[in-house]
This record gives structure tokens, sequence and C-alpha cells, in this order.
């Protein structure tokens, strides 16, 4: 089932004070976001099916199938609104997973939290990160589902 992800970044780069969100100043960064949320989940699936090798490869790819995608770009301030979902090809049935997109997205921001304090978690949320563009000083995350929230 889908969850909402909420971003917001505050500082001084491009766009930021202007309350726009610059893709030329956040594009890598959030293709690092993704990619970051899909090797989570191939991970998270790895381990729900360990030892079943015959299907890995049809469940690693439902992994790949989960997106963030855009709803809003917030107003009074500047990052998104998003929906982390997955999208499983037609004909194909992946209850089993799903939950995937709030395991997913409850592990990506327990590793922003602890890559932000300098503890060593995940590598691809610490290229999301790095990938930032300098004079981001301050980021909120919120990871929620019909106003229940999971994770801030």
């Amino acid at each position: 089932m889908a969850v909402k992800l909420e971003i917001v970044w505050e500082g001084d780069a491009p766009g930021l004070q202007e309350h726009r969100l610059s893709l030329g100043a956040f594009g890598d960064a959030l293709t690092c976001l993704l990619a970051a949320l899909r090797r989570i989940a191939t991970n998270i699936v790895g381990a729900a099916v360990e030892g079943e090798t015959a299907e890995v490869g049809r469940f690693a790819n439902a992994a790949r199938q989960l997106d963030i995608q855009i709803e809003g770009i917030k107003g009074n301030c500047s990052g998104f609104t998003g929906l982390v979902s997955i999208h499983t090809p037609q004909g194909e049935n992946m209850q089993l997973f799903d939950d995937l997109p709030q395991a997913a997205g409850m592990q990506l921001l327990e590793a922003v939290e602890s890559e932000s304090k300098g503890t060593l978690k995940n590598v691809g949320v610490r290229r999301y990160l790095r990938a930032l563009p300098i004079g981001v000083h301050r980021q909120v995350y919120v990871l929620h589902q019909n106003g229940r929230e999971f994770k801030r």
C-alpha cells in the first residue's frame, strides 16, 4: 500500500529562498534518493525470500517497481509531497509485498537520520545526502498514511 513522503529543505541553495524546487540543483539528489529507496526495498525482498532462489529475481524486480511520484511542491517552503508506491506489472500479484513502500520508506528515513548524524548506515542514502546542493541547512522528512505518521 502506498505511503506519503514529505521532504522539506531549507537554506540558501538555488531556488529555496524563493520557495521553488530547482531541478538543476536537486535533480541528481532526487535520482540518488530513488536509487537508495529501491536498494533498501531489494534488500527487504531478498531477506524475505532467502533460500527461494527460483523466485528471487522476480521479487527483486518487484522492488525495482517502487517509485516516488511527486504529488505537489511545498508552497510555503521548498520541498515536495510524494507518494511512495509499488507498481506491479499487469497480471502479476505481489500481495506479499503490499507493505514494501512503508517498510522501505521507514528504513530510508532511519538511514537518513543515522547518516546525518555521521553514523554510517546506508551508502545509497549517503550518496543522496552528498548530492544535495550546497546551501541546504535544514531538512525535514515525514512518512505517513491517512493521517498516521510513521516516521519523522
